[in-house]
């Protein structure tokens, strides 16, 4: 038994039962039990399901600690679904230790301990937990990857880890999850830089419907000070009918704060005809004509950022994106009359 379970509460107070599971019938009557099983051979023992019903969602930590020291007392802490809740609540350092106590694991568990891992940042540890998936011959899903990808994706990670798991997606078969291949962009794009891969992996993707791919790649070029090639890719994207999100926006927006005057001025003669494209709908143009406002801004030319701000239709104009284009092209020009 872990030596941290002896600091364990061996009862549960009915006083100290949160008040959000008194809200509800069914938790409350699984609290009761909680409080009131003296012995595993009672008929009112709460069964495997109750345990993990009290483990879901947000628990105090006095909370968890009883249901824990419950889950002791009543031989379920080899279960693997209440073990992959248990593992879900904690931090990494008591989280790993409930993850090795099990004798006998199955992926639920693992995906648990790696999601732990790569939230704190720990993906060394997040691929030695992979590894030892792998030893165990268990087989990995698109969770496992997704998880082990946002460990991937911080910096610092080194190219032989991002390739190591990339080797892995493509073994075992998760090239065609678009999730899976956002997750392969993200760390090529965010631990080690390289664009020629990401953008190599992003044109082989069987199915690039998904909006996070296509801005994962154009946060990358942003990141990277390629302007044109984020502002490209944006249009593609657009031509593919493909509705932006706000995050893309972000990026988008970003990309054009690098570009110089020369370029903008190419840029705000290919957006406007974007805008004025027949085949471009009302919320593709609301999107251009954000960028037009943010670049005539950059060129100190209020009047045409009113402009297009004023073609911006109503449903586009509830996006903040717009309103902060059009109030940073104004403040632009105040700083310039005090200067």
């Amino acid at each position: 038994m872990l030596h941290f379970m002896h600091h364990l509460p061996h009862t549960v107070s009915p006083s100290r039962v949160p008040s959000t599971v008194l809200q509800f019938p069914r938790l409350r009557c699984i609290s009761a039990k909680l409080c009131h099983s003296v012995s595993s051979t009672d008929s009112s023992l709460p069964s495997t399901n109750d345990l993990s019903r009290l483990l879901q969602g947000r628990i105090t930590r006095p909370h968890l600690l009883q249901v824990h020291a419950r889950i002791f007392r009543l031989h379920e802490h080899q279960n693997n679904l209440i073990a992959t809740r248990l593992i879900g609540h904690y931090p990494s350092n008591l989280a790993l230790k409930v993850f090795y106590s099990l004798r006998e694991t199955n992926i639920f568990p693992f995906n648990a301990i790696i999601r732990v891992l790569a939230e704190e940042g720990l993906y060394l540890k997040a691929l030695l937990a992979f590894k030892e998936l792998k030893f165990r011959r268990l087989l990995p899903n698109d969770l496992t990857f997704s998880f082990l990808l946002k460990a991937c994706s911080r910096d610092g990670v080194g190219v032989n880890c991002v390739k190591q798991v990339h080797c892995h997606v493509v073994k075992s078969g998760f090239m065609f999850d678009p999730f899976v291949c956002n997750g392969l962009l993200m760390a090529h794009v965010k631990a080690v830089k390289d664009l020629v891969s990401a953008r190599q992996l992003f044109d082989e993707m069987p199915d690039r419907n998904l909006v996070c791919c296509w801005t994962s790649l154009i946060s990358g070029y942003a990141r990277l000070g390629l302007a044109e090639e984020a502002l490209k890719l944006f249009m593609v994207m657009l031509k593919e009918d493909l509705r932006p999100e706000s995050d893309t926006m972000v990026s988008v927006l970003s990309a054009c704060s690098i570009l110089n005057t020369p370029h903008i001025e190419k840029w705000l003669h290919l957006l406007t005809q974007c805008a004025n494209d027949f085949r471009c709908n009302h919320l593709d143009c609301d999107y251009v004509n954000i960028i037009i406002v943010y670049l005539y801004g950059k060129c100190k030319k209020v009047e045409k950022s009113r402009e297009a701000f004023d073609k911006i239709s109503e449903s586009g104009k509830r996006s903040v994106l717009s309103w902060n284009a059009m109030i940073g092209a104004y403040v632009k020009m105040v700083v310039i009359w005090r200067l």
